[in-house]
C-alpha cells in the first residue's frame, strides 16, 4: 500500500500546522512524513518498551524518514497509525489518521 508522507497536516481552519525540527531549524509545514516520525520515535506517558519494540519502531522509523510516497505493508501502516494515536492531539491524529486511512473510511467513521 503506498503512503504519501509528503501530504501536509491542516488545522481545523484548512492551514497548515507550523512545525519546527529543533531550535534553530526554519519553520515548515508539518507533514505525515514529522508526524509518524515524532510518534515512532517517541514513547507515551504511560508505556515502557522492550529492546525489541524499540529496535522494530527504529527501522520502521528508517523507512518513513525517505519521505515522500512509499510502498509500506498494511502492518507497518498500521503500527505507524497505531503510534500516531498514541503520541499525538487530537486534530493531528484525526488528520493523519485520515490521510492513512483515506476519505471513504474517515466519513465513514463519522
Amino acid at each position: 500500500m503506498k503512503l504519501n508522507l509528503d501530504a501536509v497536516i491542516t488545522d481545523l481552519k484548512g492551514k497548515a500546522i507550523p512545525y519546527k525540527d529543533g531550535k534553530d531549524a526554519p519553520e515548515e509545514d508539518l507533514t505525515l512524513k514529522q508526524v509518524a516520525l515524532t510518534a515512532l520515535l517517541n514513547d507515551s506517558p504511560d508505556e515502557r518498551l522492550t529492546g525489541d519494540q524499540r529496535f522494530k519502531l527504529g527501522r520502521l522509523a528508517e523507512k518513513v524518514y525517505a519521505g515522500g510516497e512509499i510502498e509500506m505493508k498494511v502492518d507497518q501502516i498500521a503500527k505507524v497509525r497505531e503510534r500516531i494515536g498514541l503520541i499525538w492531539n487530537t486534530i493531528v491524529v484525526a488528520r493523519a489518521w485520515g490521510l492513512i486511512d483515506g476519505p471513504e473510511k474517515a466519513d465513514a467513521e463519522n
